[in-house]
């Protein structure tokens, strides 16, 4: 893969979930990275930290260190705290409610099962949503610059 083309972390017990997810996924271009197990919470801080990926998929319901924990791990990161995060939920919940619980570091998310083009329509508004944060906190960071 280039260097430009974003890099997503599956982070599922289910592997067959996690095979679904890449195939789709590899096909569309992007660079996908995988972890299936989440037993070890500062080795889970390393992986996603070493792998520095664009977005992070994440299930919520996992029998180690479930979804909750990996996500309140990640946003407690200064390296992980701005990575935009889908999560992957049996239970239909309002984003809303998902947020209010564990604030904005939940990007969207994505109820089991699901329909391949839900998978990539979220995916791709998500990282075009995280790129667009991006740019214009980079025009804000350039104006501070040019100011005397």
């Amino acid at each position: 893969m280039t260097d430009d083309c974003p890099k997503i972390m599956v982070i599922d017990d289910d592997v067959d979930i996690v095979n679904v997810v890449r195939e789709v996924l590899t096909t569309q271009g992007y660079d996908v990275v995988e972890l299936t197990h989440t037993r070890n919470p500062s080795a889970v801080s390393k992986r996603v930290a070493s792998e520095n990926p664009t977005l992070i998929l994440l299930d919520l319901m996992m029998p180690e260190m479930d979804g909750w924990q990996v996500l309140e791990l990640l946003q407690n990161d200064p390296v992980t705290s701005q990575t935009p995060i889908i999560v992957f939920t049996a239970a239909t919940q309002a984003l809303s409610d998902i947020q209010e619980y564990y604030g904005p570091a939940v990007s969207d998310y994505i109820t089991k099962p699901f329909e391949v083009a839900e998978l990539l329509e979220t995916v791709e508004r998500v990282l075009a949503e995280a790129e667009g944060s991006h740019q214009q906190s980079a025009v804000s960071y350039q104006l501070d610059e040019d100011r005397p």
